[in-house]
């Protein structure tokens, strides 16, 4: 296909290391060890969009924030109050040219991939959990899909405008307004993620071309950025985010 600007796309990747979370999740290991091996109860580790600022936002983007911080804030009134929260630093260029996208998203899985190894490896009680948005949340699923070793450690994979998205993949969608997308990304459907889709939650809303490309017509990337940031799709999104992660436990 030919170069698509993507335009600021956010990401992040959640990293869960939770002792305890909504609906009685609990961690691999239980409260008890994570403390006694110094982790944290809940790691975060965001990956922001396209072009997005690691000046601010904590370097995770506004949509990634908002939606750390509500879920943040549901696993606190469910007893997890230990949550370390940072963001990957990868490259990623404001261009249209899809070989320096590419180029970055590459940056970004090679940094991923080794900062969750570092995790499973010193923190093995700790839960975790991937999140994220656009760009990231491409990073995040080529990541895991082509990883499986690392993929079993995820507790949880949050996927927000995603422009890998598979309408068939048989992940948890978010409840947003309109109807549900049908459409593939704009970067094509894929990749499979295999028994890691049934702990994975996606956000996408019908008018977003980056996840839902159109079939016919001009492409306006007014929903891809602004319809995750606001306060009632980031509580929609934490709160399918932190029940699944309930679920799983």
């Amino acid at each position: 296909m030919p170069p698509l600007r993507l335009v600021p796309l956010l990401v992040a990747a959640l990293v869960l290391s939770a002792c305890g979370g909504a609906g009685g999740a609990m961690p691999r290991g239980g409260d008890d060890a994570a403390k006694a091996d110094g982790c944290p109860q809940v790691e975060v580790v965001g990956l922001r969009g396209q072009s997005q600022s690691l000046d601010h936002h904590r370097g995770l983007g506004t949509e990634v924030d908002q939606v750390v911080t509500r879920m943040t804030e549901l696993l606190q009134d469910a007893g997890v109050d230990d949550v370390l929260v940072e963001a990957i630093r990868h490259d990623s260029h404001d261009a249209s040219d899809l070989g320096i996208y590419e180029a970055d998203v590459r940056q970004g899985e090679r940094l991923l991939t080794a900062r969750l190894k570092e995790v499973s490896a010193t923190c093995p009680s700790s839960r975790l959990v991937v999140v994220g948005f656009s760009q990231g949340s491409q990073i995040a699923s080529e990541t895991l899909a082509s990883t499986p070793s690392l993929a079993k450690d995820v507790d949880l994979l949050v996927l927000i405008g995603n422009p890998r998205h598979d309408p068939a993949a048989k992940v948890t969608r978010v409840d947003l307004p309109g109807p549900e997308p049908t459409g593939h990304g704009s970067l094509g459907a894929g990749p499979d993620l295999g028994e890691l889709a049934r702990r994975t939650v996606e956000a996408c809303v019908q008018g977003d071309v980056v996840c839902n490309l159109p079939t016919g017509g001009g492409l306006d990337y007014t929903a891809h950025k602004h319809a995750y940031e606001g306060a009632k799709a980031a509580q929609a999104i934490a709160e399918t985010a932190v029940t699944v992660l309930g679920d799983e436990s």
